[in-house]
């Protein structure tokens, strides 16, 4: 009996087996069909005619011919290497629509390294590492800085930066499956890569995992080619390539320990291979270290901070413990290492991260349904091989179960980046899997059948295709909630006002303006394309109402938070223009709305002050002291003081007047701050805050008769801080507590 026919069985039952996994999401069933059809595929291999076809030709001694010639590779190299850049630069300025903070933080130090200031939360100007939100090594930000030189900066611009490397990776991985398995191969493993969504997905986030498949798959070809050829220079180009890996992700960390695990099994399977390559190794690993060095001295003077993450998300710290197990004594390691190695490889073919939307989203697996077969089959048969001690089932192997751990040993399992260094692995196993019943194929003697086999696959390819551009462009890259996950209002905030030229000044909503520096990446990243920096926070009787003397058109851009603002400003200024902003692909809730007023209808207005409000007295200090340092008269409560405080901290303020309840009912105040504050309404203590309370939103419902009532509110900082006030009126939602309703004594 053919081989061939074993490994169709064996194809029927994988499909079985992945239905149950991809799409019933019975773990059970499918295991089981997996392990049958893995058995009758390593089964089909003592059915081949010539056992010299049996693996990877990498073992090989002598080279194949697969009776194909260069210009003929190089018209489909080319043909897959478009459709990888298709994958990787179609609708880029749309899709991921927003900017992830993460890929703002990267892409705002890249463009601080170029301008050649010090990046935040790094330690130097041109940093080693930088820690904080992106913390991870710098040598991606200073390729994003070059690049930005070349093409300017921005979003848009670090997304090509990203997605160019990511090509480079495919085309340096098709060196590398050439050399491992041949030229036909190579072109079908390198063609389920091109529309891969898991590596299209990384190739379009600005973001260190992206950055670090494309140097890994360089260490991964060296690698193979020093343990199969053992020459000086790739022993050279292989220290080379390991140091420049711990410069680029935090799963990266793993690969020396990856290496020297395959040392030890190369020690056994090879005993000559130490002894008669020693000064070779000498000299990989001097390299390793002069280009490791760098960030070696920064581990050596920051240790702590350098392993805060890692320890952080670590399995077995007690906090993690506490919460991931119930178990007792030691066989609560077990357990919890069991639970998160589970997720970690359902993953792959039946349930996907699905918090992290960024990464994912509704816990699609991350291969799609043929690879996920495909890889399951090579992996089942290579696995085979390792205990076999076959060299090439060796590597793969150690090395893939050495990098699924940076998924299976941290909190947030699974984890689409923690294991992205596995990524290759799954392409590799699946050209396992089609060298071998390619060999099968070759000795197929029904011709026709053969062909009906070979349409069959074309159309896998092409419903693999299909599916991974549906799954990313349409179910990730227009999901409702894609809006809000990538923090789109920012970009789409800061896009609209450079849209508007340099005659407008923006007023920002203090999200757009983030803490003491008054600095949001995602928002400042897409600003980065203007030379004077033209927009501050919204703050109340700071800059609204608007300065005359600027010389300019004003544009406020405030979150839908502040829609309740409109009115005020429509009161101040009547000739302004309400823009608003919806959430693409959620349209009919509004995401932030602009407030456009001419410079004209400023001057016409001239210098305004309110009349309706609370009567604010701003004091040196906290406790309400001494003659006032500013009084006026201010119409909400809804200040962002942590960048522009009235006067600076530390102060206090006492506002008083009246409030104006239209009916008689139940009304319900809220505060929102992290300060003291205390509210009285007709002398009756209402809310109180006091700093240091865990909890920023108090809340208190109480009973008013129609009329006016005294109000008063005491509030102090020392640090920077907000303070919203809010009420629900009988009958109506929460909403400002709006000038309309408030009178100055």
């Amino acid at each position: 009996m053919q081989s061939i026919y074993f490994s169709l069985i064996s194809l029927f039952l994988a499909i079985i087996g992945q239905w149950n996994f991809y799409v019933l999401k019975k773990p059970i069933f499918g295991i089981v069909f997996f392990i049958l059809a893995a058995i009758i595929f390593i089964v089909s291999d003592f059915f081949l005619l010539n056992k010299n076809d049996s693996f990877s030709i990498y073992e090989k001694n002598e080279s194949v011919d697969y009776d194909i010639n260069k210009r003929t590779e190089i018209i489909f190299l080319i043909i897959v290497i478009a459709v990888s850049i298709f994958y990787r630069f179609y609708d880029i300025s749309n899709v991921p629509i927003g900017c992830f903070r993460d890929e703002g933080k990267l892409a705002l130090d890249s463009y601080y390294i170029m301008k050649e200031k010090q990046p935040m939360d790094a330690r130097q100007k041109y940093p080693v590492y930088i820690h904080g939100l992106t913390d991870n090594p710098a040598m991606f930000n200073y390729i994003m800085s070059a690049g930005f030189k070349l093409i300017g900066s921005g979003v848009v611009e670090a997304r090509v930066i990203t997605a160019f490397l990511s090509v480079l990776g495919i085309i340096s991985f098709y060196f590398l499956l050439r050399f491992l398995f041949g030229i036909k191969i190579a072109l079908f493993g390198l063609l389920f890569l091109s529309f891969m969504r898991w590596h299209i997905t990384f190739s379009r986030l600005i973001l260190h995992p992206s950055f670090a498949i494309f140097v890994f798959i360089i260490f991964l070809y060296f690698l193979f080619k020093t343990l199969k050829e053992e020459k000086l220079y790739q022993f050279l180009f292989l220290g080379l390539a390991l140091g420049l890996s711990q410069h680029t992700y935090q799963a990266a960390r793993a690969i020396p320990f990856a290496i020297l695990l395959l040392l030890i099994f190369w020690f056994f399977k090879k005993p000559d291979f130490l002894i008669k390559n020693y000064k070779k190794l000498i000299i990989l690993i001097i390299v390793f270290f002069i280009v490791f060095s760098p960030l070696l001295l920064y581990i050596s003077k920051h240790y702590d901070e350098f392993m805060a993450r890692a320890k952080w998300h670590y399995i077995f710290n007690e906090v993690n413990m506490r919460q991931f197990s119930e178990a007792k004594g030691n066989l609560k390691y077990i357990k919890i290492y069991l639970e998160n190695a589970k997720k970690t490889l359902l993953m792959f073919n039946m349930v996907g991260p699905g918090s992290y939307f960024p990464y994912n989203t509704g816990n699609m697996p991350m291969l799609d349904f043929w690879i996920g077969i495909f890889a399951f089959l090579g992996f089942g048969y290579t696995l085979f091989r390792f205990f076999t001690f076959s060299k090439f089932a060796i590597i793969l192997i150690t090395l893939f179960a050495v990098f699924m751990h940076g998924g299976i040993l941290f909190a947030d399992a699974p984890h689409a980046a923690r294991t992205i260094l596995t990524l290759p692995f799954f392409i590799l196993f699946t050209c396992v899997f089609l060298e071998k019943v390619y060999f099968q194929l070759k000795e197929f003697k029904y011709t026709k059948t053969k062909y009906i086999i070979y349409i069959l696959f074309a159309g896998i390819i092409i419903f693999s295709a299909i599916e991974n551009y549906d799954k990313y462009f349409n179910k990730y890259g227009k999901h409702p909630f894609a809006w809000d996950m990538f923090e789109s209002d920012k970009r789409k905030a800061a896009e609209y006002f450079l849209s508007l030229g340099n005659n407008w000044h923006g007023v920002l909503d203090p999200t757009y303006m983030h803490g003491n520096l008054g600095v949001t990446a995602e928002f400042d990243i897409v600003m980065s394309k203007v030379k004077e920096k033209n927009y501050e926070k919204f703050v109340i009787n700071e800059n609204f109402p608007a300065n005359p003397e600027l010389n300019k058109n004003y544009t406020y851009i405030l979150n839908a938070e502040y829609i309740d603002l409109l009115s005020l400003f429509k009161k101040v200024y009547p000739g302004g223009k309400y823009k608003p902003f919806y959430k693409k692909y959620n349209e009919n809730v509004l995401s932030f709305f602009a407030y456009e007023v001419p410079l004209e209808e400023i001057k016409k207005s001239g210098k305004i002050y309110f009349k309706n409000g609370l009567r604010g007295r701003y004091y040196n200090g906290l406790l309400w002291e001494g003659e006032p340092v500013i009084e006026r008269v201010d119409p909400v409560i809804y200040f962002c003081w942590d960048a522009s405080p009235p006067i600076k901290p530390d102060f206090s303020v006492a506002w008083s007047g009246k409030i104006k309840a239209e009916k008689e009912g139940e009304y319900t105040f809220t505060v929102n701050t992290w300060q003291n504050f205390e509210l009285y309404i007709d002398n009756n203590l209402v809310l109180q805050n006091k700093l240091g309370n865990t909890n920023p939103i108090i809340e208190k419902k109480i009973l008013l008769k129609k009329g006016l009532h005294k109000i008063k509110i005491n509030y102090n900082q020392s640090v920077g801080g907000f303070v919203y006030l809010y009420w629900i009126q009988p009958g109506d939602k929460k909403k400002i507590l709006m000038d309309d309703f408030l009178l100055p004594d």
